[in-house]
């Protein structure tokens, strides 16, 4: 707090002096800023922006050019809560300032969150695709961007859509150490969406391809390895539960047997449907009791019995999906 009241007091006295440009309007617009009097922090902030040189590459820029991206966002919300006109550079202003952040050395994933929401909040869904995109194309291994990428695509296109669009990706890129690992989830996201609407054998080929890129995540990055185990032991369940829904028993203790094997620890991980491992292991147990299949019936006892028995606890949906 006392830092902040120096820096205003210095800003003050050196526009007194005759200091002008980005800089002083930075200093008071920052210190204004984070010391509660946000009014004068955004509008020192817009007088900032004015001259502010391209290719700034300091925090104080950074810094700047977020407080200015807010006070427009705020502003366009506040018009439109109010159903009042607003004038379109307002939104031009958000778009430059969020682009210098998605560029910017010090910037982050975080700020084409923010950019993406705001044109998701205003209807422009055209130009949000391609603010993700252009994030993308900087933060390739952000999580939070990825997500939004996989909700969109498959809401609007499809899984067929969504899959095509990560194999455009690893191709464009050539990146499997950063790319692989989101293309498997892709695929095991287009794997639940099939599974839900019946769809068995094109979920059944998703959840194959999803263990493929996996494999390859590894292969190119060691350090995926455990993330890679857990994904892929949820693949191999979720493609044991269709082989049991398609009465295919020995299939299914194969892959549940496969799905234990590579991760024993994610038996009680609940998969995008919501089920876990050990839940649909305990259907097809009791499924191989009932039709007196010892030799099967042995060997996934056996297999469950080495397992975390806390784990194993059930709760099954009622359509056992």
């Amino acid at each position: 707090r006392h830092l902040y009241a120096d820096a205003l007091r210095a800003g003050n006295e050196a526009e007194k002096l005759g200091a002008t440009g980005w800089r002083v309007n930075t200093v008071l617009a920052l210190a204004a800023y984070y010391s509660g009097d946000v009014a004068e922090g955004y509008e020192r902030a817009a007088a900032a922006m004015k001259d502010l040189p391209a290719g700034e590459s300091s925090w104080e820029s950074m810094a700047l050019v977020k407080v200015f991206a807010e006070s427009r966002w705020k502003a366009i919300k506040m018009a439109v809560r109010a159903d009042k006109d607003w004038p379109g550079e307002w939104l031009a202003d958000v778009h430059a300032a969020y682009s210098v952040l998605r560029d910017h050395p010090l910037g982050t994933d975080q700020e084409v969150v923010w950019h993406y929401e705001l044109m998701m909040w205003l209807g422009a869904h055209k130009k949000a695709v391609g603010v993700l995109r252009a994030g993308l194309e900087r933060f390739r291994d952000s999580e939070a961007l990825h997500q939004r990428l996989r909700d969109r695509i498959l809401k609007w296109r499809g899984g067929d859509a969504l899959e095509a669009t990560y194999a455009g990706l690893l191709k464009k890129y050539d990146d499997p150490a950063r790319l692989e690992a989101f293309a498997g989830l892709a695929a095991l996201v287009t794997g639940d969406h099939w599974r839900r609407i019946q769809k068995f054998e094109k979920a059944d080929a998703a959840y194959a391809r999803a263990i493929e890129h996996y494999e390859n995540a590894v292969a190119a990055h060691k350090a995926h390895k455990a993330g890679a185990d857990h994904a892929i032991a949820l693949a191999l369940a979720a493609r044991a539960r269709l082989a049991y829904l398609e009465g295919d028993d020995e299939k299914a203790l194969e892959t549940m047997l496969a799905s234990f094997k590579r991760s024993p620890d994610t038996v009680g991980t609940r998969d995008g449907m919501g089920i876990t491992p050990g839940e649909t292991a305990q259907m097809l147990l009791s499924r191989l009791r009932s039709a007196k299949d010892e030799a099967g019936t042995a060997v996934l006892e056996e297999a469950m019995s080495k397992l975390d028995q806390e784990l194993l606890r059930p709760d099954i949906g009622l359509d056992g999906r």
